[in-house]
This record gives structure tokens, sequence and C-alpha cells, in this order.
């Protein structure tokens, strides 16, 4: 007969919100890399995130609600990183609630990084 895993409700419970939280990601970052495909009309909008104006300005839109966690700078930051761009020629605006645009956004239990992490550097 095979011997009992020893295993305590600590690590259980520890189990089982990695692998939730693997899934929900799993999950969440096709969703935003598709929204980040997204491309607009106007003549410098790069995708549904960035548009360069003619006097090289960088709107970025920040798709995560702001509830005093940064997220709005944050998300963005991530964007002009990759894009290696002056800070001082970025300007960020609140994203609509479109989430067939900007994909899942969500505020609550700190998913707003972790979930928004490597598809924002992909926009970028």
């Amino acid at each position: 007969m095979p011997e009992a895993i020893a295993l305590s409700r600590r690590t259980l419970l520890k189990a089982s919100v990695l692998s939730g939280g693997g899934l929900a990601l799993s999950a969440a970052i096709p969703m935003v890399a598709r929204a980040a495909a997204v491309t607009g009309e106007a003549q410098g909008t790069l995708n549904a995130f960035v548009t360069i104006a003619a006097d090289n300005t960088i709107t970025i839109v920040g798709k995560n609600p702001e509830i005093g966690q940064g997220i709005k700078t944050m998300l963005p930051m991530l964007i002009a990183d990759e894009m290696d761009a002056d800070w001082d020629q970025v300007k960020i605006v609140q994203g609509d609630t479109d989430a067939a645009k900007y994909g899942p956004q969500l505020a609550g239990g700190s998913f707003a990084t972790p979930m928004n992490w490597f598809p924002m550097r992909q926009v970028g």
C-alpha cells in the first residue's frame, strides 16, 4: 500500500492559491495581448494603448481603475520603458471600460500588476 503524503492545511492552501492564480493569469494574458493588437484609426495611434502626436508627445492609456495603488502610473510606465520613451513627453489618460479593447480591468486583490506586467511590456 502506498504511503500517505503528509500535507498540512497551510501547504494545501498555498498550493491551491498558487495554482488558481496561475490559472487566472493564463486566461487573462491572451486577452490583454489581443487588446494590445487593436489599432486605432487616428494617425500616430500604434495600438489601443499608445498614440504618438506630431510633437512626439506619447499618450498612453492606463487601463485599470486607479484606487490608490498607483496602477494608473505603473502600467503606462512599463509601456514607456519598453519604448525607451522620455517620461517628460509621456501623457497618461484613464482608459474606458471597454473589455474588448483593453482586456480585463481588475482593481482588487493586487491582480493588476501580475496580470498586466508581461502584456504591457509587449505593448511597448
